[in-house]
């Protein structure tokens, strides 16, 4: 009689935990998918706000200094990001592909730490001789950055062209078409250059 009664009390255990673990993953996967959907503020033909900032290899970046001359894609991305690893490919053929003309990224990495940074571009070769270090908070603030990776287009003029949070799977589709069209708005002889900015 005992090891029956043990038997369903065992049999009862097991089920509300079962039960447990059933709402504790429904609400884990509630809370990811309502962080996935939240996305920058920023919106199209807002004014950029300008910010300087220290590049891994020592020279500075400026956004104001790129402004009239450049269009200027910021890549807010972390080197534990896995979206952004898999959009390395994209991101590689996207500055191929306007290697030369006025066109200038820099990629913010919100990591906390510079050789955390360091390491992942290590780790996956990105392209790049120019890499970010760490972000400061208050920029992500201004652009009000809320996940990575997030894509900022600025036009020549200052004002955002374009803004998402979340995976380009084909830039080519996506951002490509924005960019030719800003950049044949006016002629220009600027070299391209990408870097990677941030600072510590």
């Amino acid at each position: 009689m005992k090891d029956k009664s043990l038997l369903i009390l065992l049999l009862l255990l097991m089920i509300a935990m079962g039960i447990y673990h059933s709402r504790e993953k429904e609400s884990t996967n509630s809370k990811s998918s309502a962080g996935q959907r939240e996305a920058s503020s920023w919106t199209k033909g807002k004014k950029a706000i300008d910010f300087n900032v220290k590049l891994l290899n020592g020279q500075d970046f400026s956004l104001s200094e790129k402004l009239g001359k450049n269009v200027v894609l910021i890549y807010f991305t972390a080197s534990w990001c896995s979206p952004c690893k898999i959009m390395t490919p994209e991101i590689k053929h996207l500055c191929e592909e306007y290697k030369g003309k006025p066109f200038t990224m820099v990629a913010l990495f919100i990591d906390q730490h510079k050789d955390e940074v360091e390491k992942a571009v290590r780790e996956y070769g990105y392209p790049y001789p120019s890499i970010s270090a760490v972000s400061e908070r208050e920029l992500t603030d201004k652009y009000d950055i809320k996940g990575v990776p997030t894509f900022i287009l600025i036009g020549k003029d200052g004002k955002t062209l374009f803004c998402k949070t979340g995976m380009i799977r084909n830039v080519d589709v996506t951002l490509k078409p924005i960019i030719d069209k800003e950049l044949n708005k006016t002629e220009s002889n600027v070299v391209f250059e990408i870097k990677f900015g941030g600072s510590k």
